[in-house]
């Protein structure tokens, strides 16, 4: 026990701010960051590439898994160590200034946001983060894992306060389940239903199980016996689905599932190595990078003619314009949540999501 709280305390970075990082956490926050931006990127330019991505696998998938596994982790940490108005006040300042930013930009640089014609509903519903969790437009394109994220707060902070004899693991077998009952119900309708959400929320499961085998010494058979239902079920379920939404063909859908487990596995017990600044370089940007980088190719296109310059160049301006937005409006806005909490910085590690 002892051995494994020192491994996780060497894992630990102080940043700038004064906050506590886990580095290797910090890594794949950025690495999965990194592989939405690109995959993005080169969906836009390159019809073949995109063709790929519904046969064979999505990348784009594979980073979002890799965040809520992220989540899993970092948000139970967070619960122990703060109160419960603490943990929501921070959470606030944290996710909302950033994304209020990019919402207003996205309303004045984006034609689809800024020349569609959306109802008042599509933009509360945006505003207040719960796209994602409704059938309503999702104004910023990656923004519809926020819903589901915010979801997976309010799920932890209850369980935290209430129901702490319901193990985690228990919980995400119920996500499971609901995922493949989704999924077949999905496939005997004929229509898609909102089977993502469930299947994230059970990505979120193992994340938490992993903190507590970490951090509270459950048994590392609990974490595996989970992994191993999933690898089991998700792609089960997912042929069970059938061909019904045309956006994830079931074999995808499961293989990229299975990619993001594994992806998180590699770079987090890789991101010990990666020196500190590079690494609290690419988690402080993720955010920023993961909302803005479908603008920033958006404007950035047609106006270059080789695929490998678009890309370059979509990458220089997303990290530029993430490390401004970090630095002068997100950093300051987490300090604000910490002053108005009146506690002192903790060892803690930021979510996939700031």
């Amino acid at each position: 026990m002892s051995e494994a709280r020192n491994r996780s305390e060497a894992k630990r970075v102080a940043s700038p701010s004064g906050a506590h990082r886990i580095i290797s956490l910090e890594v794949v926050r950025g690495v999965a960051a990194a592989v939405v931006l690109l995959h993005h990127t080169f969906a836009a330019e390159s019809a073949q590439y995109e063709e790929w991505t519904r046969n064979v696998i999505d990348p784009g998938r594979i980073g979002v898994v890799m965040f809520f596994v992220v989540s899993g982790y970092v948000i139970p940490l967070s619960l122990d160590k703060q109160s419960l108005s603490v943990f929501a006040i921070r959470r606030l300042f944290r996710l909302f200034p950033l994304y209020w930013f990019a919402l207003a930009l996205y309303a004045m640089l984006d034609p689809t946001v800024r020349d569609g014609d959306h109802s008042s509903i599509v933009w509360v519903v945006n505003v207040i983060m719960l796209q994602g969790l409704l059938p309503i437009a999702t104004l910023i394109p990656t923004a519809w894992t926020l819903g589901i994220e915010m979801a997976f707060y309010v799920q932890a902070a209850v369980f935290h306060a209430y129901f702490r004899r319901v193990s985690a693991d228990a919980l995400g077998y119920g996500w499971l389940a609901a995922f493949a009952l989704a999924m077949l119900a999905q496939g005997l309708l004929g229509r898609p239903l909102p089977a993502t959400g469930a299947l994230l929320l059970f990505t979120a499961a193992i994340g938490h199980v992993f903190y507590l085998v970490q951090h509270r010494g459950l048994p590392s058979a609990r974490l595996w016996s989970m992994v191993g239902c999933g690898l089991v079920v998700v792609p089960v379920a997912s042929l069970l689905g059938g061909r019904v939404d045309p956006d994830w063909p079931p074999f995808v859908y499961g293989v990229s599932w299975m990619v993001g487990i594994l992806g998180f596995a590699v770079v987090n017990a890789l991101g010990r190595f990666v020196g500190q600044r590079l690494a609290t370089f690419l988690g402080s940007t993720s955010y920023a990078v993961y909302l803005l980088h479908p603008l920033v190719h958006g404007l950035l296109e047609d106006r270059f003619g080789p695929v490998v310059l678009f890309v370059f160049a979509t990458c220089a301006v997303t990290y530029t314009l993430s490390y401004l937005v970090h630095r002068f409006l997100e950093a300051p806005m987490i300090r604000v949540g910490r002053r108005l909490t009146g506690a002192q910085p903790r060892i803690t590690a930021t979510s996939p999501s700031g």
